[in-house]
């Protein structure tokens, strides 16, 4: 006889968050081929695949499913008197080793016409329920597994996911006049969600809105130009120029006449747009620090 919560830990000791189940698929699988049952993979991609299995070829009966593929990060299992934490000791491993347990005790007692169906993908997409549509099951019912405290769930809301994009123009940190931003335009945008008038129900309640992920930018404070020394912020940009004109030394050091800056902002350089065109060509550039490097070398022997 199979204990649940042994079970249990140890399909939480394997790490299985979303796009990465491999591991949880191949435990499931075994444990339920050593105990007789016709097991089935599905492939959803590449190293990833829902479990089916049976012992009656699908019969008209029962099919108990849930998810295998957790929300990062991972947490390792402990067992705290009577309780099992860890990631998905409730959502849904925990579910899923229950299940596993009780197919197999209706099979143990004479109860063929049960299924059982573990998806990936949960969490992120549902393609493991997408794929799990094409399967060619004849099951009457399905219980799915999902934490309502220990509630009969009827049903469930829809979700619709939406990707909003802004488009800008990419310009130099300290040009920002020359482009245009995007990310301006969704700070704009995304409070006015809360004010659309969207549909209720009388059992399933309001419709909630997530917003789950904002990316932007491509090159916030990157090194700077000679003379820009805003976008420096942080970083140390090295001129090869042999003799600049200095009206402010702030937070210089000279090695050789190569400068070394270090100062974000309190630095100007006379002739720093004549001297940025020729920084283009690193050819240019390596031939300046010989020079340099050269012109240090006669001093010294002078």
């Amino acid at each position: 006889m199979t204990d649940v919560v042994s079970l249990a830990a140890e399909l939480l000791a394997i790490q299985s968050t979303t796009g990465s189940e491999g591991s949880a698929v191949d435990f499931v699988s075994r444990w339920l081929v050593a105990r007789g049952w016709n097991v089935a993979l599905q492939e959803v991609s590449r190293g990833r695949a829902n479990v089916w299995a049976s012992r009656s070829g699908g019969g008209a009966g029962v099919t108990l499913s849930t998810h295998l593929d957790t929300v990062p990060p991972y947490v390792p299992p402990r067992l705290e008197g009577t309780r099992l934490f860890g990631r998905g000791s409730s959502d849904a491993k925990g579910i899923a080793a229950a299940m596993m347990v009780a197919a197999d005790r209706l099979v143990a007692s004479g109860e063929k016409r049960v299924d059982v169906l573990f998806v990936v993908g949960e969490e992120k997409g549902s393609d493991g329920a997408r794929a799990a549509n094409n399967l060619g099951t004849k099951s009457r019912f399905l219980i799915n597994g999902e934490p309502t405290e220990s509630k009969l769930a009827s049903g469930a809301k829809g979700s619709l996911r939406a990707t909003i994009r802004t488009r800008g123009r990419e310009a130099h940190s300290a040009y920002p006049h020359l482009g245009k931003s995007a990310i301006e335009p969704m700070l704009e945008l995304l409070p006015t969600l809360r004010k659309l008038k969207l549909p209720s129900d009388p059992v399933l309640g309001e419709t909630t809105v997530n917003i789950g992920t904002i990316k932007g930018g491509t090159g916030a404070d990157q090194e700077a130009g000679p003379g820009l020394g805003q976008g420096a912020r942080g970083r140390r940009v090295r001129l090869a120029h042999p003799r600049p004109t200095i009206r402010d030394g702030a937070g210089l050091r000279d090695r050789s006449r190569c400068l070394h800056l270090r100062h974000p902002t309190a630095v100007e350089l006379g002739g720093a747009a004549a001297l940025r065109a020729r920084l283009h060509s690193r050819r240019a550039h390596t031939r300046r620090v010989h020079r340099c490097r050269g012109a240090e070398k006669k001093r010294r022997r002078l």
